[in-house]
């Protein structure tokens, strides 16, 4: 507890003077700002040529952004109904929308916290508090204007309304609404199919197709928005592999792929077919297997095995920080592998390889991760 509360101070008051002290550059939030708000204008989201076009009518434009790959910061990459997602947000203007996200994510991390305890009573609220506040994704996502956090509070709630007050058709929709970030959404529908909520399952799918098919249904060049989403993904994919040094992607990424093209001269093509069939393995084992843990282990399992062998980043770690809390128990102490990642998630990885010139610490985290990974395959093999 002593450890938990050194560093959500810490990394509390560090980032807290980083917000006091810089000006709030959001990210994240301003490329799928921009990507909605060009939709809307009949434009293609997913053009870095039109986002740089839109955004330099902003005055915000030469106001210290920077830039890495794609629309100068990222790519738009999300599934077409995100504009349904961020509609409401293009009713104002930038400066004001980006402060709006911003306190709705403080209340969303809020949210997490009570829905982790809500879901599971054996968990105190200061506990998870504290792990969240300590973690330094959870920062790096505010900074960002990541909209992951609310994503995932929308999931949370949605269990909740499945678990604890047994609805089946409104967790399906609030499912569906976020699908824009499949990613974050796989292991929920992992965890609806092994469960064998398929009404909640087929609501979710449905609201999804829906959002999707209207999105490029009433978009002039419909078809042209996939063909350029999945060429921004491949690009997305290929950024943090393809070079001899660590990148700014790569050195936040969670993929076990990373360390991988890092390390070894595996050709890309086979290095991401060898992720995307250890990541269908992954999801295959809970379907045939079962495990003592309960459901929520399900959750868990999937969500790291997405970290670990999809395209993940730091703060997508949050999700699996609150499924682990949700199968805890009050006695429990963590396994030795737990505590090691721990450590890395609230310990700065990237300031102490700066300063040790030891580059290859940035990799610490997807090999943990992994190490991790291996460790949860135990409950599905209880006799080996």
């Amino acid at each position: 507890m002593a450890i938990l509360i050194l560093f959500a101070v810490l990394n509390t008051a560090k980032w807290g003077l980083h917000f006091i002290g810089s000006d709030y550059h959001p990210l994240d939030f301003r490329t799928y700002y921009t990507g909605a708000s060009v939709y809307w204008q009949d434009r293609n989201p997913y053009s870095d040529f039109q986002n740089e076009l839109h955004w330099a009518k902003n005055k915000s434009a030469e106001s210290g952004w920077q830039g890495v790959i794609g629309f100068p910061h990222a790519t738009v990459v999300y599934a077409p109904q995100f504009v349904w997602y961020f509609l409401a947000y293009t009713v104002f203007d930038f400066q004001t929308a980006q402060w709006l996200q911003f306190v709705l994510n403080i209340l969303s991390l809020a949210a997490i916290v009570w829905l982790i305890t809500a879901l599971n009573r054996q968990i105190k609220p200061l506990v998870a508090g504290l792990v969240v506040l300590a973690f330094r994704g959870t920062w790096y996502a505010l900074d960002n204007g990541q909209p992951m956090i609310q994503a995932l509070t929308v999931c949370l709630f949605a269990l909740y309304l499945l678990r604890e007050k047994h609805y089946t058709i409104l967790p399906g929709i609030l499912f569906g609404l976020v699908a824009f970030k499949f990613t974050l959404l796989l292991p929920f529908l992992l965890y609806l199919l092994v469960e064998k909520q398929f009404k909640t399952l087929l609501i979710c799918i449905l609201t999804a197709a829906t959002l999707n098919t209207a999105a490029l249904a009433l978009h002039p060049a419909g078809l042209q928005l996939v063909s350029q989403w999945q060429w921004n993904m491949e690009r997305l994919w290929t950024y943090p592999h393809q070079f001899g040094h660590l990148n700014a992607i790569a050195v936040i990424s969670s993929a076990v792929s990373v360390p991988i093209a890092y390390l070894t001269h595996i050709p890309l093509p086979l290095l991401k077919g060898l992720m995307l069939l250890m990541l269908a393995l992954s999801f295959l084992l809970p379907v045939l297997r079962k495990q003592e843990k309960g459901p929520y282990f399900t959750l868990a399992f999937a969500a790291l095995s997405s970290l670990c062998f999809g395209q993940h980043l730091i703060y997508d770690l949050l999700a699996l920080i609150s499924f682990r809390f949700l199968y805890a128990k009050a006695d429990e102490s963590p396994a030795l592998t737990e505590w090691f990642l721990l450590a890395a998630l609230m310990l700065p990885i990237g300031s102490l390889a700066e300063y040790s010139g030891i580059l290859l610490m940035h990799l610490i985290l997807p090999l943990l991760l992994f190490a991790y990974w291996c460790s949860l395959l135990r409950p599905y093999f209880p006799s080996r």
